[in-house]
Formats: structure tokens, sequence, C-alpha cells
């Protein structure tokens, strides 16, 4: 059996100021920054990169939730005529960032870098705050459709980065092999009584079904809706050639929810569900 090595803490690996006009001036900022966890009021000098959860490699409850990030500078002077752009490489899984007090952006995804326009806030003395999340992978709605409720983890058509603990890019499945996913939802999704969904990995080169035929397939198996519940699901390689997952390939996580359940919303209409990612493995 081949484990494959999840990545469960919080990490800021790199933080860049860009600001450009005809030309371009780069600044990493990634030291002298302070660290606390949503738990305590007490901040720690840290440079990044950065983990807060060491303990995930050697406890089982590790720590899993909001973290803060916060540095302040100073800039000679004020950039004219400049556009002012903060990079960071990764912060998993979902981050919101504010400057001196005004919120620039979110992101959702631990491994893919992303940038915000800060040159309406940038001034002399600046203070940045990142609030980092490391419980939350953002349940994806497919095609708009809410009745189609699913955990994206590689889809080149759209559904972005969810912050999954491996890069399934990197993944070669071969013959007979079987990817098994050990699962389950924190909150966000409340079941109406009596109802019996099912849970289920599509991917296009095994199986290739979707919503709904996808919980009519061999591998499907039933969700528990008791609270907290471990889900597994799992596919075999049958195709009798090793798969792997980039390109054209396209792989998730269902939760039949159509007629069954309500699922949670933010203000801007998208799911608010949180997930627990317990293991992946291949056997």
């Amino acid at each position: 059996m081949t484990r494959l090595k999840t990545k469960l803490s919080a990490l800021l690996p790199f933080i860049g100021l860009l600001c450009a006009q005809a030309q371009r001036d780069m600044k990493t900022i990634n030291d002298g920054w302070f660290f606390r966890k949503a738990s305590t009021e007490n901040w720690q000098p840290v440079n990044v990169p950065h983990t807060y959860n060491l303990d995930a490699y050697s406890q089982r409850n590790y720590y899993m939730g909001k973290a803060f990030y916060q540095k302040s500078f100073v800039l000679p002077e004020v950039p004219q005529g400049k556009r002012c752009f903060l990079k960071i490489d990764a912060a998993s899984k979902a981050a919101d960032l504010t400057l001196n007090g005004q919120k620039i952006g979110s992101h959702a995804g631990g491994y893919s870098a992303f940038t915000f326009d800060i040159t309406p806030y940038i001034q002399k003395n600046n203070t940045i705050e990142i609030k980092v999340d490391n419980s939350k992978v953002q349940i994806l709605f497919g095609d708009g459709n809410p009745d189609r409720l699913r955990l994206q983890f590689y889809n080149p058509w759209g559904g972005g980065d969810a912050g999954w603990p491996i890069d399934i890019t990197k993944v070669k499945l071969k013959k007979n092999q079987t990817l098994k996913i050990q699962y389950k939802v924190l909150s966000g999704i409340t079941w109406n009584e009596g109802a019996t969904p099912k849970t289920v990995i599509m991917d296009n080169n095994i199986g290739n079904a979707w919503e709904d035929d996808c919980y009519n397939l061999a591998h499907a198996v039933a969700f528990d809706t008791a609270e907290g519940a471990v889900q597994t699901v799992s596919v075999t390689n049958t195709t009798g050639a090793t798969v792997t997952y980039e390109g054209s390939s396209c792989i998730c996580i269902g939760i039949q929810n159509k007629g069954l359940a309500t699922v949670a919303a933010t203000e801007d209409g998208q799911p608010d569900v949180k997930v627990e990612i317990i293991s992946m493995t291949i056997e």
C-alpha cells in the first residue's frame, strides 16, 4: 500500500510586494511577522515560510482552525503613478487579507499563488493581516447547479483549487490499484428526515458518469448522515492501463443532495460547508 502524504498545515511560503509601471520593483517581506492561533491573544514572532501545524505529523488531533499573521512595514515613499500588488505563493487552505484595516480580498486553495491589487490602500506606514483557516475545503456546485454538490479534486474546465492535501496531478493509479479517500463533513449540510444519500468518486477515466447517473455506479456508497461520521469512498482502476490526473482528466467527490438536504450558504451565495480530509491512500 502506498500512502499519500497529506499536507494539513497552514503554510505561508513566500510573500512579495510588487510596484509596477514601466519598471517593476519587487520586494519580499518574509521576515518580521507575528503569529497567533485564534485560541490565544499571544502573538509570537515568526518568519515565513511558516506552518502552525507541526503536530499534524505526530498527533491525531492536530489543530484545525483559524490563525492570524500580521506584519507592519514602512515605505520610504509612497509610489506615485504606479500600481502595487501583494503576492502570496500559498496559504492553506483559505485566507482573508486586510491592509491598514481594509479588506483587500479572500482566497481558497492551499497550493496556488494569488495576487491582490493594493494600490488604493498602500501608504507610508502599513499593517498587513492574513487570517488563515486550515480546516476549510470549499465545496463547489458543479456547473452552477445547487443540486450538484461536489468536492472538486481536479477539473481542467474550472472549479479552482479546493485546497486538497495532495497534488493529484502527481498521482499515477496503476491498473487494479484503488484510490481510497476518507473524509467527514464538519458543518453546512442539514439532511432531510429519512434521507438516504450516496457519495462517490467521479472520474472521467473510470466510470465516466456524472450527476445523477454517478450514484448508480458500482463504487457509489451510502453516505452516513450521522453528525461527524467518517465517509469512505474509493475507485479501482479497471481500465487495464495506468491512469493519470492531468490534461483532460476530471476527478471529484460527489455528495448526493438533490431533494435530500439543505446546504448552508455565505452572504454571496457560495456554499458554506467545511470538510475534513482524513486520509488518502492507494492500495
